[in-house]
């Protein structure tokens, strides 16, 4: 099972963060304009309505990109800039805030915008409005050997590119022991299923290589007899107080060659080459700085931009908070 590694990161042409895979997107073909709960549609832009459409300011925070776009040019007045900050993509549509409400707004000041609760942001706002396209997308790009020159470079931002070569969860399958590749943030139904099974203490062990900045850990989380979580109503997890969560057993990995074509399923953590860290796991990581990388923000066509380049995709402006180069969300560079 051959893994994604540093080095194989390095030897590509570009690394890229956007909201949604570049093989996974489709051409957006509506704007829904929506309430604060995302839920209540109050306006619809579509076809012939995409045209009038400019964005006017682009915003990165809580590991996203927020367009600010409207319908027109963006109306203003002597403090803010208003429009309609972009929240969700999904599929072939993108949601925005609607409304001129005073968190979406862009302060002449100093160009923050304000979410409520004290908390903000900065926004690069374009000396001239970019024409919304269907077929393009925010991407953060690097070229780790500098081999793609990137035009219209709109802003910049550093990244973190933390690097997990596999993960999976050992399991009993109908009677039989077997692996599973686990990405926790897999939106579809296989691995929402095995979200499930890992939260809820169904499963043997779960086993994760992951290289930060250079050292590469090896953890087993070995389940706990009796399952520490329990699933809400509401789709996610709560504790079950006083429940054991099972143990973590750590292994610091010197050399990656031997985990090339690593087997989850004949891995023996009693009996391994690679060396046990005994001292807690969150000492040896403040140890180390995190890999940090500077992009270059573009708005770009991700099929004709990627054509004929070796990429990768770095889950790091999908919302979640659990960022990283995955071998489950690049399984094109290993096939």
């Amino acid at each position: 099972m051959k893994l994604i590694t540093r080095e194989l990161v390095e030897s590509l042409d570009l690394i890229v963060a956007s909201p949604i895979h570049p093989l996974e997107r489709q051409d957006i073909e509506t704007i829904k304009l929506v309430g604060q709960d995302h839920k209540r549609v109050f306006e619809e832009w579509k076809s012939a309505d995409l045209k009038e459409v400019q964005i006017f300011a682009v915003m990165m925070g809580y590991n996203r990109i927020f367009s600010h776009l409207s319908r027109g040019s963006p109306k203003r007045d002597e403090r803010f800039i208003y429009g309609n900050m972009s929240v969700a993509r999904n599929a072939n549509s993108l949601s925005c805030y609607y409304g001129n409400v005073f968190e979406n707004s862009i302060s002449n000041d100093d160009r923050s915008v304000y979410f409520g609760g004290g908390q903000s942001s900065q926004a690069t706002v374009f000396e001239k409005p970019i024409p919304f396209d269907p077929k393009k997308e925010f991407m953060l790009v690097r070229s780790p050997n500098n081999s793609v020159a990137v035009d219209q470079v709109l802003s910049a931002a550093r990244l973190e590119e933390r690097i997990i070569l596999g993960e999976w969860v050992i399991m009993d399958e109908q009677g039989k022991r077997g692996a599973r590749e686990f990405d926790i943030t897999g939106k579809d139904a296989e691995q929402e299923a095995l979200c499930d099974r890992y939260f809820l203490g169904q499963f043997e062990t779960k086993i994760s290589i992951v290289d930060y900045s250079g050292e590469i850990n090896l953890k087993v989380n070995i389940a706990p007899a009796l399952p520490a979580m329990e699933k809400l109503p509401s789709g996610g997890y709560q504790i079950i107080p006083g429940r054991d969560h099972g143990k973590l057993k750590q292994f610091k990995v010197e050399d990656a060659k031997p985990l090339q074509y690593f087997d989850p399923l004949t891995f023996d953590l009693n009996h391994t080459q690679f060396v046990e860290i005994i001292k807690p796991f969150k000492l040896e990581i403040e140890q180390k700085k995190r890999e940090i990388q500077d992009y270059a923000l573009i708005y770009t066509s991700p099929e004709e931009f990627l054509r004929g380049k070796r990429w990768a995709f770095n889950d790091a402006v999908t919302g979640f908070d659990y960022q990283a180069i995955t071998r489950y969300k690049n399984h094109h560079l290993l096939e």
